[in-house]
């Protein structure tokens, strides 16, 4: 990720003009711009353009108040304004209409020059003083999404603040209504015996602020969203151990505790380093390049330090270790291709003069972990993205050796095809299909493929969810991943990740101090029933707008299928999944549509398809959840093919119908039921009288045969 989106500052609702004008009206800024007084930092601005650190935060010198956006043009270019300038968009495409966009600008010395340019609309140059002054510009909106300052055109230091914008009139609505009754009939087809990846599991990253999430009044409600309701199965960490004085996995900890304890699912943790200690790096720093000098490992005796590199990483996993923090994967460089202004270690695929080989890296680490007792899984190489064969490249360098890789991974920042700006790419996720086709064709089958890191790189929008769910349906339908991490279940600050949290040490603007944006119910669409261990499954739709995505648990009778539509209304046709002699009855639907306000909301369990057909409005995901109506396989000797606990419900699958003794008891020999069911052909349940977790003894009599079985309820 870049930098901007890892600022730990705190978003900043922003206080418009109150007044109302004879023909205007203010609009909210918080639902147009994430930071316009710059009292906190520069969250939500990015540098397009312009030298390394150009753009940054002023703690003095702002128009009102201390906090200011300073940006730094070294060179002057009058025709090119653009080769310096920082970009901010909008929270949702600015309405059709007139507009007034008013700012406060000053220069170090001398005179500057700025210009607006919002889609293709631009200002004409402003002279700009050593004084604050105000600089008023009108526009017409088209429905732009979002606005630059370029300040190439005069060399000179910037300082920008209080961004005011106001609606001096709408444009009229468009005429033309869509009619809701109109849908476009889909086919849905699943093939069920035809079993591809196997799931490993679905969440997020807990990689900044968790000190933010543990001293939240809602820690609690916020971690049931996440572990309870959601049930993430994937949970990334750092290793920010670089200086064992200053590391504290307190807060990792407890989170990770709290997780375990609540979650109705397994899940795994995976590790990344963002740096190297600085006492290892050429540039003396934990962040990237520094005065010229790459941010790759420093040499010694003519040698890059890779030894000392690889007993750093087994002191620090060490250390998580005698925390109680066991990572099932990690990954020694996240993103090694990336030189970012903030916490990195650059490895190329091959050794150069001033660039360490992530081959070599990776053969260190590998050789220091043969002894480890909990060693974990080591995965990589991890690069920024898909793109232009850039996971490739490490993959099949010759200093890289694949026999030491448990797993692969990558991050999905760039697909290789640039027909959108970056901070579009979100909205896009077909972009990135045929990159995710190459590396499965490349590599699926032979080692588990796990995404761990992507988001918008923006604010928050309405239809985040369908963005998140569709990139997730293409990861599992095209690249195979096993595996599918999110960069950020909580971020501090409105606006960004599943969950925002407000600063729990100062006043909170929300009721509770935390929002829950439109990426938690899109992850939410896979995370919530799709159980580690689930096989993928071919899944087709016939209408390019809907894209279905299947699994099943074929052992235990379960299934689900996840549609998406960023498409218009359509009718999903699912007569080839629930045929009148299908073996599979459908159990509940959840559906997301923004412009309905639906967020998963259960539509119910009964008629909630008519005549095989369920409404898909546009701009929606659904999830469909089925269990196996009648056997077609005989009981298993397997306890955890035929009987296994779930939700405080036991539950098994018979091959015919009859009466079935069941007796349960706990660990302690104490009797938790006693039970005679009346066993139906599929899937039968009881509820056990007394909650319970922990293992649990079931005796079964069948046809007069005794058998147990130990299970685990959650």
């Amino acid at each position: 990720m870049f930098v901007f989106l890892r600022y730990v500052m705190n978003y900043k609702h922003l206080a418009f003009s109150l007044s109302l004008l004879a023909s205007s009206f203010a609009l909210n800024a918080a639902d147009y711009l994430s930071n316009a007084d710059f009292e906190s930092g520069i969250d939500g601005w990015i540098q397009y353009n312009g030298a390394d650190g150009a753009s940054s935060w002023s703690s003095t010198g702002g128009n009102s108040g201390p906090g200011c956006l300073k940006v730094v043009n070294d060179e002057a270019n009058p025709s090119d304004q653009w080769k310096t300038q920082v970009h901010a968009d909008f929270i949702e495409a600015l309405p059709k209409g007139e507009y007034t966009l008013s700012f406060f600008i000053k220069c170090e010395s001398g005179n500057g020059s700025v210009r607006v340019s919002i889609g293709n609309n631009y200002e004409p140059d402003q002279n700009v003083s050593t004084s604050y002054q105000r600089i008023n510009y009108s526009f017409t909106s088209q429905g732009e999404p979002g606005m630059n300052f370029d300040l190439g055109a005069v060399a000179n230091t910037y300082y920008i603040d209080d961004i005011t914008l106001v609606c001096d009139k709408l444009a009229e609505k468009d005429t033309v209504a869509v009619d809701p009754s109109v849908y476009t009939e889909v086919d849905v087809n699943v093939k069920w015996n035809e079993l591809n990846q196997t799931v490993l599991g679905f969440g997020g990253g807990i990689v900044y602020y968790q000190n933010w999430l543990t001293a939240h009044p809602y820690y609690d409600e916020i971690c049931d969203l996440l572990f309870k309701d959601m049930g993430v199965s994937a949970i990334r960490l750092g290793n920010w151990a670089q200086d064992f004085n200053k590391v504290d996995v307190s807060h990792d900890v407890k989170i990770l505790n709290t997780a375990r304890k609540i979650s109705d699912k397994d899940f795994f943790i995976e590790m990344s380093s963002w740096s190297a200690p600085s006492e290892l790096k050429a540039n003396g720093n934990l962040n990237g390049t520094n005065g010229g000098v790459k941010a790759s490992l420093k040499k010694a005796n003519g040698q890059f330090v890779y030894d000392d590199f690889a007993k750093w990483w087994k002191k620090s996993l060490l250390y998580y270790h005698e925390n109680g923090i066991y990572p099932d994967y990690i990954s020694i460089q996240n993103e090694p291709d990336m030189d970012a202004t903030y916490e990195a270690t650059i490895f190329n695929e091959k050794e150069s003069d001033d660039v360490a080989s992530y081959g070599k890296a990776l053969a260190a680490v590998f050789n220091e972990f043969r002894d480890l007792e909990h060693r974990p899984k080591i995965i990589g190489p991890e690069p920024l993205g898909i793109g232009w064969n850039n996971l490739q490249k490490y993959l099949n360098a010759a200093d890289t050796d694949m026999s030491m890789l448990d797993g692969i991974c990558f991050h999905y920042y760039h697909s290789g095809v640039q027909t959108h700006a970056e901070n579009q790419r979100y909205d896009f996720a077909d972009d990135f299909i045929g990159a995710m086709k190459g590396i499965a064709n490349d590599y699926y089958g032979d080692k588990p493929l796990i995404m761990t890191e992507n988001c918008a790189m923006r604010s928050a929008k309405a239809n985040d969810a369908v963005n998140m769910a569709r990139i997730i349906a293409n990861a599992m339908n095209y690249n195979r991943t096993n595996a599918y991490i999110h960069w950020n279940l909580i971020w501090g600050g409105l606006g960004e990740g599943c969950i925002s949290l407000e600063n729990p040490w100062a006043p909170f603007a929300t009721e509770k101090g935390y929002e829950i944006n439109g990426d938690y119910y899109g992850l939410c669409h896979f995370a919530k029933y799709v159980k580690p261990g689930m096989a993928c499954l071919d899944a087709t739709s016939s209408n390019s707008d809907v894209v279905a995505t299947a699994f099943a648990d074929a052992k235990k009778g379960t299934y689900v299928i996840v549609l998406v539509n960023n498409g218009t209304n359509h009718m999903v046709n699912l007569g080839s999944v629930l045929s009148k002699d299908s073996d599979k009855k459908l159990i509940a639907m959840y559906r997301t549509a923004p412009a309905l306000n639906e967020n998963f909301q259960d539509m119910g369990s009964s008629d909630i398809v008519k005549d095989n057909l369920i409404e898909l409005p546009a701009n929606s995901v659904v999830t469909l959840t089925l269990e196996m109506a009648s056997a077609d396989k005989n009981i298993s000797a397997d306890a955890e093919s035929w009987i296994y606990c779930q939700d405080g419900e036991i539950c098994f699958i018979a091959n015919k119908e009859g009466k079935v003794s069941m007796a349960v008891y706990d660990a302690q020999g104490k009797k938790l039921a006693d039970r005679v069911v009346n066993a139906t052909l599929g899937l039968n349940k009881f509820k056990l009288e007394n909650a319970h977790t922990g293992i649990i003894f079931v005796e079964t009599t069948i046809d007069g045969i005794l058998r147990v079985d130990k299970l685990i309820c959650k």
